[in-house]
């Protein structure tokens, strides 16, 4: 199996860390089969394409497919899947301008992607199927950045859609706020109804000078329209992570809730160890309620935690953003990867880059470094199998590599035993996938 296979991190990581080196040694060193007590390996071969400051998703299907997506990103105009079980390729073909958008639809990079069964005809019976009764699925990217230069970066108005039976990209709704750099979920706001499209945060403008964003917003496939049910947040923010922590997780009378965290307050600074949390209504909401909210108003939203640390030498616990995330053992833990924090030691600007792979027990409200990527990276996003059991964080910033626009194009493989079990977190939609419903 293909994903058993690479370059392991004793073998190519560097102590003292250093760029060049790290990245020499992984461009050298020959995959070979990855020992069952090896937690961290890079995957054989490089991506398509490199990128950062894209997104992944894996669909499974078992051991029989296991499908690394990879969306977008800097200097990246595709839509790329790798098979993890055998290591074929393939990416999408350059789209034509959007209607609406009056820019290249593939041209997208800060995307945060929402995996969801289509919606057919925006009818409530049978969404999801086509004609066939197929399950089609559709990533979503509720914000964005358009143009790679940094400096130079400016924020969409409309959403992308990706189908990933064709991987082609269509315009989506009109943003009521223009932002890259947010985070998004799938939340079923009306029970019984699909899942709508949630976004939080984002930088309006400017990925340099722009203004952050306090709004939440969620889509409604059915009626076409946005609502806000979640309302104005306690901090505008963008660069972060989102994690869903299940219902009763700590305690038996604890509500489903959402967790904010690896966010920044300001353009090259300001990371934040607070985290923002919104305990979710147990029968969701009805129409009447969501017509008489307004994304200006305050949401019942609440500092969830607020963790001390010691500067960017304390691994565990210094705030980061641009980092990647995931759940595991049910929501109990959120895994972060990589990440990087800027401060100004005596007036003079420092960026920390980190490599390291820590756990936020959700109960404990603590950090816990629990492995490490062996190459210090940012602007990443991390995915995960829940049948393999294995995160994988592809691309991300590639710093003195000589890599084209300093993009990673390696995929690393971590396990974190199983003492945390890992979730999917694209959620339902992204298990049980067959032949039938993408490629």
């Amino acid at each position: 199996m293909y994903y058993t296979k690479g370059k392991a991190l004793d073998r190519y990581a560097i102590r003292p860390y250093d760029d060049t080196l790290t990245y020499r040694n992984i461009d050298s060193v020959e995959p070979s089969l990855v020992p069952s007590n090896v937690s961290t390996w890079i995957l054989p071969n490089k991506m398509l394409h490199h990128t950062r400051n894209h997104d992944s998703v894996i669909l499974e299907n078992g051991r029989k497919q296991q499908l690394l997506v990879n969306v977008l990103g800097r200097h990246n105009r595709h839509v790329e899947v790798m098979d993890l079980m055998t290591g074929e390729q393939w990416a999408s073909l350059n789209p034509r301008p959007g209607s609406g958008t009056g820019w290249p639809l593939n041209d997208l990079n800060h995307v945060y992607t929402v995996l969801v069964n289509s919606v057919k005809n925006g009818t409530l019976n049978g969404y999801g199927h086509d004609e066939s009764g197929r399950k089609k699925k559709e990533l979503w990217l509720p914000c964005g950045f358009k143009n790679d230069r940094v400096k130079m970066e400016k924020s969409v108005h409309y959403a992308r859609i990706v189908d990933l039976e064709t991987l082609e990209i269509r315009s989506g709704p009109k943003l009521p706020y223009s932002g890259g750099a947010c985070v998004a979920l799938s939340l079923e706001i009306i029970r019984g109804e699909p899942p709508m499209i949630c976004t939080f945060g984002g930088t309006i403008d400017s990925h340099e000078s722009g203004k952050f964003l306090p709004y939440s917003s969620c889509y409604d496939r059915l009626r076409e329209r946005w609502w806000f049910p979640f309302g104005k947040l306690p901090m505008a923010f963008d660069h972060g992570s989102v994690a869903f922590i299940p219902p009763r997780r700590c305690q038996e009378n604890d509500p489903g809730r959402i967790i904010i965290l690896n966010f920044r307050t300001e353009s090259f600074g300001t990371q934040r160890s607070e985290m923002m949390a919104y305990d979710l209504p147990g029968g969701g909401w009805d129409l009447e309620q969501l017509q008489g909210l307004d994304m200006e108003e305050s949401g019942s939203w609440y500092i969830y935690t607020n963790v001390s640390y010691g500067g960017p030498t304390d691994r565990a616990n210094c705030p980061r953003d641009a980092s990647g995330g995931i759940t595991a053992n049910n929501g109990r833990d959120i895994v972060n990867f990589g990440g990087i924090y800027y401060d100004f030691p005596n007036g003079n600007f420092r960026a920390t880059r980190f490599s390291t792979i820590r756990s936020f027990d959700v109960c404990k409200k603590t950090w816990t470094v629990v492995g490490d990527l062996g190459v210090q990276t940012f602007a990443v996003q991390t995915t995960a199998s829940e049948e393999l059991q294995i995160s994988v964080t592809c691309g991300g910033e590639a710093r003195n590599s000589g890599y084209p626009g300093m993009n990673s194009p390696w995929c690393i493989v971590h396990r974190l035993g199983s003492n945390r079990p890992i979730e999917n977190r694209h959620g339902a939609p992204a298990i049980g996938i067959s032949e039938s419903n993408i490629w």
